[in-house]
């Protein structure tokens, strides 16, 4: 069969294969192997469950429901088994040419054709371990980020700090290299000896890649690799779409982190150097959330006064909150600029204050006849 684009369009083009055939009977001919028919009694069936549902009922035999729906043979070699052979074929421990096994989800509980297929599932529906590829373990897909998040404090090097941690920026291969971060990013004074693996238990995994079965945290304990370390070199396997280091796990994030509280620092220096850190904590708690704006205000105005907040507000860095910081200063720009003064509530003078002569208004009256 040519492809529809090809040929000088003197064969016939059948919509339903996307292909030119040269003959009627060419086109019979090779869709006559792709029926879903039963090479014992010849019967044609709908689809491959129908065909599956009639081996079981009409002959006692069953088919394997992953060769059907991935449409991977003709209807004459389709293969029969018991249930005992069945689940053999599945795991390929019979003999079969050109088999070794359809590979298996643990998190699905469901069989895919072979590893390839198994990869594009496991890509599209769990999480891919990047540090265990570094590692040599590799195609290791834990079920969801949770429990990916529970097999790093398992069986890799992790960095407690809260703003990593809340950046997806804290899991190391080696423990070198949570060592060098230590000392570069939290000035720890930290032996490279007191680094060690937590030990707790591992979620379960989906392991589609050739690792070889042995001692499970051996590949963890590998050498601390000091002077060539690998977290931003992965090597990832040669077949298919290699994955992309995931952007969680760019040390960029924590050097660009850096940089910008170095900048605040610098331009609230610009208002005051006395509360330059007072200042700079009250402006963290509002970027993590754990201060609301007007408390902010409140704080920035009791260090510097109102017209350095306000310039704070429209010029220091604010990070993720800036668009929120600026719009709500337009509002604090206008009442520093222009305050509203409240006017005092006039009280009308009591009768009695009138009787007596108390009350006294704005004139005062002169009787010019009794000077001398």
């Amino acid at each position: 069969a040519e492809t529809a684009g090809s040929g000088d369009g003197a064969a016939p083009y059948r919509e339903d294969s996307d292909a030119r055939y040269a003959s009627e009977a060419v086109y019979k001919k090779i869709r006559g192997l792709l029926l879903k028919k039963c090479k014992r009694c010849k019967r044609i069936c709908k689809d491959g469950d129908d065909l599956i549902g009639h081996f079981k009922e009409a002959h006692g035999k069953l088919l394997c429901p992953t060769c059907v729906s991935y449409n991977r043979q003709f209807w004459f070699d389709v293969v029969a088994y018991d249930p005992e052979s069945l689940e053999k074929h599945k795991r390929g421990l019979l003999p079969e040419a050109g088999f070794s096994g359809h590979t298996f989800c643990t998190h699905c509980k469901a069989y895919f054709y072979n590893k390839e297929e198994a990869k594009r599932h496991c890509q599209a529906e769990h999480q891919l371990c990047t540090v265990c590829d570094i590692l040599g373990k590799k195609l290791q897909f834990y079920r969801n980020y949770a429990e990916l998040e529970q097999h790093y404090r398992a069986r890799h090097y992790c960095c407690t700090d809260s703003l990593c941690i809340k950046n997806l920026c804290y899991v190391y291969a080696y423990k070198s290299e949570l060592w060098t971060h230590y000392l570069t990013h939290h000035s720890l004074n930290i032996q490279l000896t007191d680094i060690k693996l937590t030990g707790r238990d591992n979620p379960p995994v989906c392991a589609i890649g050739d690792n070889e079965e042995g001692d499970a945290f051996a590949v963890y304990r590998q050498e601390p690799n000091i002077t060539t370390p690998l977290i931003n070199e992965p090597y990832f396997p040669a077949f298919g779409a290699a994955p992309a280091v995931p952007a969680f796990m760019s040390r960029e994030i924590l050097s660009q982190g850096a940089q910008a509280r170095e900048a605040r620092l610098r331009q609230i220096r610009l208002f005051t150097k006395t509360f330059c850190n007072e200042v700079n904590s009250s402006i963290e708690k509002f970027i993590e959330g754990s201060k609301d704006f007007e408390t902010l205000v409140g704080e920035l105005e009791a260090a510097v006064g109102r017209q350095a907040t306000l310039q704070m507000l429209e010029n220091v860095s604010f990070m993720h909150r800036a668009k929120e910081v600026r719009e709500k200063a337009k509002e604090y720009r206008k009442a520093v600029m222009f305050p509203t003064f409240q006017k005092s509530a006039s009280r009308p003078p009591s009768a009695e204050r009138r009787k007596s002569g108390s009350f006294v208004s704005g004139f005062k009256i002169l009787d010019l006849s009794k000077k001398k």
